[in-house]
């Protein structure tokens, strides 16, 4: 008999989630807070010009078959809108749109327990257990306290209201707010008196709210649903063509064909931003990923005064194309380029030192071949570490333009961080400097809670300092059961794989065929931290304990895969050897899982 199940969050791990439960004969329904789906990817819920950092080929879910239509239209690195049409298009041909409550906020997730059970792995939240914790045992259900804004329809949720509170209840709770929910904003002394002598500050995701918010983030998805209908009305995929419709053409900072429906929405991101920035001087503070991208797009629209990206310290990124030749891809999203990465799971003796000695030397000349390409040394921006200890989640690839734009003067990199903010657009850096801004732009990251938890069971799984105690950054070791699971948290390199094989590890616990201990868990988390502080700089380490598995992405599935009895068998020869040879993908992952199905009888289609 299948499970109440309760998803909360649209975006892309509660998507996977929900069309994974659904086709195994669960009762799903997803709680989406805002008023549409995609997460990140929702229109207006991120900066103008934002674009997959991987390749289209790499981002889509296990059972898509290979490159989406989406990605498919000679546009290597998709923008927002078509990221968020086949996030859409997926949910809707998997059933789960319908299955979402939209604008529906879960305020608080109540356990329950059986009492008469000790293993945490029978009972329902709505068979009238006791809320009050059994002993030791382990939640069985959830009661759910949720908030529905009720007013008209489409309209984006307003914190005013109007709002109804209701409850429901679940036998499985899936929390899928993912990483990028919360944003981090610092606060900077004297934020009040510059913005009230006319400066802003607003944080890297809330940029499009001044650039025609949700209403111009749809105008570009109109744009790429009308190429998406062209290319079915020609009975043809557009692969390659770059001549689907009419458009600017391609920004400096991104490769879409010219007068492709990709190069207009980016024509159109940086024509907004061109309009708000026109004349300003803009600080953007950050070198992440987000960052670097405001950054580069800022100076490319060639209309601000000046643009400055403030850093605490250099960190390394990688071009699109090492020395212009070589597409990253096959260096990171290959078995065989990362083999020459830090294994978790290292071979013993002399064949661990050589294949440590080996990849010494090949990030030796990666380094010098992206210090040449970038020309970071002239700059000052040559990070002291080398980038093997530093795979943490702020390494990322290069966006289009940016060293180019630091070379041509468009760009300034400035290493310091705003100590305070002052009428007249004063900036003031920690070192006792000062600059001036009349747009400061926080690209400083996002922030984990889950306030909807009590506070106990919280604390179990999200320590102070951001470290999780969840094995594989989804399951709550220290509460047990088979009741709760947090998917999302594991940033790295693939994350559409990950939110497949996320929920069929999920999904696994919950119908009882996973058999592993709490202290088998326990003995990973101490290998993996272990090695962390060992291979790792502070700061990497630091971001492994908190979810990071960038440094060790394959092997983060590999492990799920082995917890779930789950291997390559069912694959042919050609695509074993593309396994381990070509780039991720995911469609291989997905035969994996369904052999699994095959193999157990289990009913559904599923992956």
């Amino acid at each position: 008999m299948g499970k109440r199940v309760a998803v909360i969050g649209a975006g892309l791990h509660g998507i996977a989630a929900a069309k994974t439960f659904l086709e195994h004969g669960h009762d799903v329904t997803v709680f989406e807070g805002a008023e549409d789906l995609g997460g990140v990817w929702r229109p207006g819920n991120h900066y103008p010009g934002l674009h997959l950092q991987s390749t289209g080929d790499i981002y889509f879910y296990a059972d898509s078959g290979g490159t989406p239509r989406h990605f498919d239209r000679g546009t290597e690195h998709p923008p927002a809108a078509a990221v968020y049409t086949y996030l859409r298009d997926y949910a809707a041909e998997h059933g789960v749109t319908p299955r979402i409550r939209f604008r529906t906020m879960l305020v608080q997730a109540r356990p329950t327990y059986d009492r008469n059970s000790s293993s945490g792995t029978d009972g329902a939240a709505d068979n009238g257990a006791g809320t009050e914790a059994a002993g030791a045992s382990p939640p069985t259900g959830w009661r759910l306290a949720l908030r529905r804004y009720t007013g008209p329809a489409g309209e984006q949720p307003k914190d005013s209201g109007p709002w109804e509170d209701f409850e429901d209840s679940c036998d499985v709770l899936l929390i899928c707010v993912g990483c990028f929910n919360t944003p981090k904003t610092p606060a900077i002394p004297g934020m009040a008196d510059f913005v009230a002598g006319g400066g802003v500050v607003v944080h890297s995701s809330q940029l499009q709210s001044l650039c025609g918010g949700r209403q111009a983030a749809l105008a570009e998805v109109a744009m790429m649903d009308a190429a998406l209908a062209a290319d079915q009305q020609k009975g043809e995929s557009g692969k390659g063509k770059g001549k689907t419709d009419g458009g600017g053409g391609a920004a400096p900072s991104h490769n879409a064909p010219p007068g492709s429906a990709e190069a207009a929405v980016f024509a159109s991101a940086s024509d907004r931003l061109a309009a708000l920035v026109s004349g300003k001087r803009v600080v953007v503070v950050g070198n992440g990923k987000s960052g670097e991208d405001v950054s580069v797009l800022v100076a490319d629209t060639r209309s601000a005064k000046s643009v400055t990206c403030l850093y605490k310290e250099p960190g390394w990124s990688v071009p699109y194309y090492l020395l212009g030749l070589v597409n990253v891809k096959f260096a990171l999203a290959t078995r065989l380029g990362d083999s020459i990465t830090q294994k978790l799971h290292a071979p013993p003796g002399l064949l661990g030192w050589l294949s440590r000695a080996v990849g010494w030397s090949q990030w030796r000349l990666i380094e010098r071949a992206v210090d040449y390409q970038h020309g970071r040394s002239k700059l000052g921006a040559l990070p002291k570490h080398p980038v093997e200890r530093g795979l943490d989640c702020t390494l990322h690839a290069e966006p289009f333009g940016f060293f180019r734009a630091a070379h041509e003067g468009r760009l300034q990199l400035r290493q310091g961080q705003p100590a305070a903010l002052g009428a007249g657009g004063r900036v003031q850096l920690e070192d006792g400097s000062e600059m001036d801004a009349d747009l400061v732009v926080l690209a400083t990251g996002w922030s984990r809670s889950l306030p909807f938890l009590p506070p106990d069971l919280a604390a179990k799984i999200l320590a102070p300092d951001g470290t999780l105690n969840l094995h594989h950054s989804i399951y709550p070791y220290e509460i047990g059961g088979s009741s709760l699971f947090i998917l999302g948290w594991n940033v790295g390199l693939f994350q559409a794989l990950f939110a497949d094989v996320c929920a069929r590890w999920a999904l696994e616990m919950v119908e009882g065929r996973l058999q592993i201990t709490k202290e088998q868990m326990l003995a990973h988390r101490a290998h993996l931290f272990a090695w962390a502080e060992r291979c790792f700089t502070p700061r990497a380490a630091a971001d492994i304990r908190r979810g990071c598995v960038a440094a060790y992405s394959f092997e983060h599935v590999d492990d799920m895969f082995k917890e779930m009895g789950a291997d390559f068998k069912s694959l042919s020869l050609s695509e074993y050897l593309q396994l381990y040879a070509a780039p991720v993908n995911a469609a291989l992952y997905g035969k994996a899982m369904r052999a699994m199905n095959a193999k157990r009888g289990a009913h559904g289609p599923g992956c």
